[in-house]
C-alpha cells in the first residue's frame, strides 16, 4: 500500500505512470517476501514469516496477504494469476488463522498478546485485496481471504 500511495508523487518527479511505479514496487516486495516465507512443512510456522529476531509476527503475514492478493489480481502485475503466489497467499492466510486466540485476536509473539489492535491491522490488510476480488469477480481469492475478516 505504501508503494501505491507514493506512486503519484514518484510519477510526478520521474514522469512515469503511477500504476507502473506501484506495480514495480509491488513486484519487488512480493519477490522479497517469497524468499522470506517459511517453506519447511515440518516447521510449526510453515507459511509464516519471522521478524528480525526470528519470531513469527502476524502483522508481517497480514502485509504479505495484502501484497500477494493484490499482485495476483492486476493484469499488468508480474504475478498476475501466478500459481506459486496463490499457494503462498493460502499458506499465509492459514498461518494467520492458526494464530488467533480463543477470543479471536492475533498475538504478536514478540510484543502484543491477544491484541485487538494487531487484529485490526490484519483485517485492514485484508480489506484491499478482498474488495478488489469482489469488484473483479475473483471468487477464489475472495474465499481465501474472507476468513480473515470474519
Amino acid at each position: 500500500m505504501v508503494a501505491v500511495s507514493a506512486a503519484p508523487a514518484l510519477a510526478q518527479v520521474s514522469g512515469k505512470d503511477p500504476l507502473e511505479i506501484a506495480l514495480g514496487h509491488s513486484a519487488a516486495s512480493v519477490e522479497a517476501w517469497l524468499k522470506q516465507q517459511i517453506m519447511d512443512p515440518a516447521d510449526r510456522w510453515y507459511g509464516a514469516a519471522r521478524n528480525g529476531f526470528g519470531i513469527p509476527v502476524p502483522s508481517y503475514m497480514a502485509g504479505r496477504m495484502e501484497a500477494y492478493g493484490t499482485a495476483l489480481m492486476h493484469p499488468k502485475s508480474k504475478f498476475y494469476r501466478n500459481g506459486e503466489v496463490m499457494e503462498r497467499l493460502k499458506m499465509t492466510v492459514s498461518q494467520l488463522m492458526k494464530n488467533l486466540s480463543p477470543a479471536g485476536f492475533y498475538s504478536n509473539l514478540d510484543t502484543n498478546f491477544n491484541s485487538p489492535a494487531d487484529t485490526a491491522f490484519g483485517v485492514r490488510a485484508a480489506a484491499a485485496p478482498l474488495l478488489i476480488a469482489k469488484q473483479t469477480g475473483n471468487r477464489e481469492i475472495f474465499e481465501v481471504i474472507r476468513p480473515v475478516v470474519e
